[in-house]
């Protein structure tokens, strides 16, 4: 289950040092944001993988870390995605992916990207992301912000 460290008490400076550890070891890591909406992306698959990086909102932190981590295991399988392609996840279900408007890439959604790429040597700005859009018809999906226009966190 994912789990947000910040909120679990984890200063600044230990989660940078975790990521980095991520980032050094597989080539890419995963930064969950507790909010209404909640959302998580990653970061070091522009520079690792030359891919957009993905970014999912949902209420639940274990169904994106599942939807995101099989996503980006397809990622490392040399697998690219567009804004054509569909994904079979865990659960049986199928995910699309959407455009992230370029207003979303330098704002909250990706607060903590610019930090990790300067210190792991990635590019100075965050070029691309697509976002990973479940094909579920319950209300909390169906509620779920799509990131293609300007949009701030908990405003849509």
């Amino acid at each position: 289950m994912a789990r947000c460290l910040e909120c679990e008490g984890s200063d600044p400076s230990r989660m940078l040092e975790m990521h980095l550890s991520r980032l050094d070891d597989i080539g890419w890591t995963f930064v969950g944001v507790a909010g209404r909406p909640a959302w998580a992306y990653t970061v070091g698959l522009t520079w690792n993988f030359d891919h957009p990086e993905l970014i999912i909102v949902h209420p639940s932190p274990s169904k994106s870390a599942d939807v995101v981590g099989h996503a980006v295991r397809e990622v490392v399988w040399n697998r690219q995605f567009d804004t054509r392609s569909i994904l079979d996840i865990p659960c049986g279900g199928l995910a699309r992916f959407g455009s992230v408007h370029r207003a979303n890439l330098s704002s909250e959604w990706f607060a903590m990207w610019p930090l990790l790429a300067m210190a792991d040597d990635g590019p100075g700005a965050l070029s691309s992301a697509l976002q990973l859009i479940l094909g579920c018809t319950c209300v909390e999906c169906a509620s779920v912000p799509l990131l293609d226009q300007p949009r701030l966190p908990g405003r849509w």
